[in-house]
């Protein structure tokens, strides 16, 4: 009996130290109906550290329905030690729980700037409770189409496992029937034409439904679908600070452009201490909503106002205000809390990883604890080869159509800054792998380019890379969610450049369908001369006569411009859209994409308006007349992203510079010398 009672209290003992603050009971509530002027209560935040600290409040009055969605806010007016040293309502104090009589009322966050710092408005409890609701909601939603996906998945497995079997089974019969056929078949020479053929047909359809049924019911799993359909003006929110860790001033610059619409700037941070680990959430603890995770951080610094099991609410204002969200909620350091003319502020550090951030609404962001969120793993190798130093780099990425291209160009600008640790002259390869789920075909985003710059080589390295994710994210087709990308830099000091000088045909005359060699003379930078051999497919249908050619570097404009100059600013408007074809599908863009021209590219094509046979006179022969406005702008779109007949052939150097040259077309069938 003993021994029983003694396990007993060490069991109990055992839950208090190891239960998550998360699981106790949450505080009653009190609604704002329930205050009146000079009520007196306290509020909870962390001022620096991890030691959540108290400080008085006192009510000066309800404001009725001047909340962002609608409801009251309370005005107040904070005093204390705590409030002293902080130099008043600080940023990243947002969330911070307030109790009168012992109930929480709301959470510190709005106030004005340049203005008494100790007065601010809280956000009521009741307001921030029904963002819970809708996580709740979320959840239910994401579960069910989870189970309905995992169900039609077990249909279409069994459908497929049944119908194989069938076959199987039909197979056996055949060959039973068959066996017992073979004596009549031998004395009957049409039976036994009849039994050849019809075995040649089960084979035939054996080998296209597959012998096997576990492969079959594996490929089925392989291409099956993912489920894709998982502030008041005045007052303003005590803005959320932005804590950035190793991103480079450059990233933090991109980061600043990008994310300027949501009103919230990156700060430079270090990270956070050992021992951030064991601090849990509980309202008036610290907490960070991340957007990046692992080599390099960035997240939003707040306090919590609610926990209730699993469940978080904080800020009392939004982040983003983008609803259903996917953030990484986490707990947080705070190193200081800074005075400023403007608005003190809080200096911290994102700690532990502890949940998922699902809503951000107007009157706060909520949160599940033990939920991992959806991201995207990125892996970043440069190599500086001027210094003999490479740099690898991993982090995750909130998988999120807004700011997955932001982020992801924001790591590699920073690793590569860090890793070149100069500004200046350079050329740089650039490799990128973007892989997705339900891409068409299991298609990829996969790009290899040169750059070269006189003044810093980091500064257009990255376009391509986030114009490769925005039209992932963003396109018009259906959602897709990332699953890893990949990117590979290599940097020297050198310019490696080059211009074409010349070209011309190895062969005067082809025919259509021909593949001619043309011999291109580049000059390099601070080089000798040199020449490269490219080709180009005379297209089946090309007409007999001269057939005119454009060769030109990957880098080239001047032809384009010389184009524009030509047509009427509207067509060239038309011409320079993206959505220009309305009929295209998401995997034409996604191979238009990844067959851009590159810089380092010697490109043949024929030359503007070739392709065009135009009105045709009673002689079969191309009229000279005017050719019409939608063909016109067929061939500027031709020429900008090339007509399908064009050639790309890379060298080693950036290539610029265009030349023409011509090739005779006949249409009599003789040998062509071609070139090797």
């Amino acid at each position: 009996m003993k021994f029983s009672r003694i396990l007993g209290v060490c069991v109990l003992l055992l839950l208090l130290v190891y239960c998550p603050a998360g699981m106790a009971a949450p505080p009653e509530i009190i609604t704002t109906d329930q205050l009146s002027e000079g009520m007196v209560g306290i509020g909870k935040t962390v001022i620096s550290g991890s030691k959540i600290e108290e400080f008085q409040v006192k009510v000066i009055g309800v404001m009725k329905n001047s909340g962002s969605t609608g409801g009251d806010l309370i005005l107040v007016r904070l005093y204390g030690d705590a409030i002293d040293r902080a130099g008043g309502v600080a940023q990243g104090m947002s969330g911070s729980p307030v109790f009168f009589n012992g109930k929480l009322a709301g959470a510190v966050a709005f106030g004005w700037n340049l203005s008494d710092p100790r007065i601010c408005m809280l956000t009521p409890i009741a307001e921030m409770l029904k963002i819970s609701e809708d996580m709740r909601i979320e959840v239910a939603k994401k579960e069910k189409r989870k189970a309905e996906k995992a169900a039609r998945q077990r249909a279409e497995d069994n459908a497929e496992i049944t119908k194989l079997t069938k076959e199987r089974e039909q197979e056996k019969k055949d060959a039973a029937g068959d066996k017992g056929k073979d004596a009549d078949s031998a004395k009957d020479p049409e039976k036994t034409k009849k039994t050849a053929k019809k075995n040649k047909n089960t084979d035939s359809k054996k080998g296209e439904t597959g012998s096997n049924i576990d492969d079959g019911s594996v490929a089925k799993k392989d291409n099956a679908a993912a489920d894709t359909y998982l502030p008041p003006a005045n007052p303003k929110p005590k803005a959320t600070p932005l804590m950035a860790r190793g991103f480079s001033a450059q990233g933090l610059e991109i980061l600043r452009q990008q994310l300027k619409e949501f009103d919230i700037v990156p700060y430079s941070v270090g990270e956070a201490p050992y021992g951030t680990a064991d601090i849990k959430l509980e309202p008036g603890s610290a907490v960070s909503v991340e957007l990046i995770r692992g080599d390099m951080s960035l997240g939003v610094l707040g306090t919590v106002t609610w926990v209730d099991g699993d469940e978080v609410l904080a800020f009392g204002h939004p982040f983003t205000k983008r609803g259903s969200v996917n953030y990484f909620l986490s707990n947080a350091w705070t190193f200081t809390t800074v005075s400023s003319i403007n608005s003190a502020f809080k200096v911290g550090a994102s700690g532990k990883m502890l949940g998922t951030v699902m809503q951000d609404r107007g009157s706060g962001v909520s949160g599940k604890i033990g939920t991992y969120p959806d991201v995207v793993p990125m892996l970043i190798t440069v190599s500086d080869f001027t210094r003999g130093i490479h740099k690898s780099s991993t982090v995750q990425i909130v998988n999120d159509e807004i700011f997955s291209p932001a982020l992801a160009e924001a790591a590699a600008v920073s690793i590569i800054d860090r890793t070149v640790d100069r500004k200046g002259e350079g050329t740089a390869v650039i490799k990128f792998t973007v892989r997705a789920a339900d891409l068409p075909d299991g298609r990829e985003i996969k790009r290899e380019n040169m750059f070269y710059s006189s003044r810093n080589i980091t500064e257009s390295l990255t376009s391509e890379l986030a114009a490769g994710l925005r039209l992932l994210t963003r396109n018009r087709y259906y959602p897709v969610s990332l699953t890893d990308i990949d990117v590979q830099i290599e940097i020297t000091d050198q310019r490696n450049t080059a211009t074409i000088l010349s070209a011309r045909p190895l062969a005067e005359k082809a025919n259509p369908g021909d593949t001619i060699g043309i011999e291109v003379t580049l000059q390099p930078y601070r080089g000798d001369k040199f020449t490269k051999v490219v080709h180009f497919t005379v297209p089946k249908e090309q007409e007999e006569g001269t057939m005119p050619l454009m060769i030109r570097g990957g880098t080239s404009l001047a032809g384009l411009q010389n184009v524009v100059q030509q047509q009427q600013l509207a067509e060239a408007a038309v011409l320079l859209r993206q959505d220009t074809d309305k009929n295209k599908t998401f995997a034409e863009e996604i191979d238009e994409f990844n067959k851009r021209d590159c810089n380092h590219d010697v490109v043949v094509d024929l030359l503007y308006g070739t392709t065009d046979k135009g009105p045709a006179s009673k002689n079969g022969k191309k009229n000279a007349g005017t050719v019409p406005s939608a063909v016109k702008e067929q061939q500027i779109n031709e020429f900008v992203r090339g007509s399908k007949y064009k050639t790309n052939t890379p060298v080693y150097q950036i290539v610029t510079g265009e030349t023409v040259t011509s090739v005779e077309i006949v249409n009599v069938q003789e040998t062509i010398g071609i070139d090797g």
